[in-house]
């Protein structure tokens, strides 16, 4: 009867290790993941942040040449895309739940800034009044935008930086260190 007992023991217990080696290396890969999406969108927000304070003079410029009635020069343009987030929308619940809501706020005070400027662009029959004041919400929008987003870059690096923790329950937490 000891001869049975042995190998169902051993048998019990390789299956509920690598049941639980299963669940460890997925939750570090989707943990390695949320990481590499953090960098990505950290990096392609810094970007965009580098170029709001010309865009608020822009924009500023552009307010006072409507306001004193002047009509001014839009050159062409096609509106950027976002090549990183567009790609990582589907994934980006692997950030955790605080980051993802600023992420996608940011993101789309950037689209709306963007829609609105192809307004005034594309609609040269405006009044200095309503030019004014379309302006204005785009400026309104891309300073809500940078108001959420510089702060989100900072967390985001530092979220992409963090190390992984396996909890175990009753062992406690062990920390394994990036390379």
């Amino acid at each position: 009867m000891d001869s049975f007992y042995a190998p169902v023991i051993t048998v019990c217990g390789t299956v509920i290790v690598g049941y639980l080696a299963n669940f460890t290396a997925e939750r570090y890969r989707r943990f390695s993941d949320g990481s590499a999406i953090a960098a990505a969108i950290s990096g392609e927000l810094s970007s965009h942040a580098v170029s709001i304070p010309l865009i608020k003079d822009m924009l500023t410029g552009l307010i006072v040449a409507a306001e004193s009635g002047s009509s001014p020069i839009l050159r062409p343009w096609e509106p950027p895309n976002d090549p990183v987030y567009e790609e990582m929308v589907g994934k980006i619940g692997l950030l955790g739940i605080e980051l993802v809501e600023d992420v996608v706020f940011t993101y789309q005070q950037i689209r709306a800034f963007r829609m609105a400027l192809k307004v005034v662009h594309d609609h040269h029959d405006m009044s200095p009044h309503e030019l004014s004041a379309r302006l204005k919400r785009c400026l309104e929008t891309i300073t809500r935008a940078e108001e959420r987003g510089v702060p989100l870059v900072h967390r985001l690096r530092e979220r992409s930086q963090e190390v992984y923790k396996i909890k175990l329950p009753y062992w406690g937490e062990y920390v394994l260190k990036k390379r």
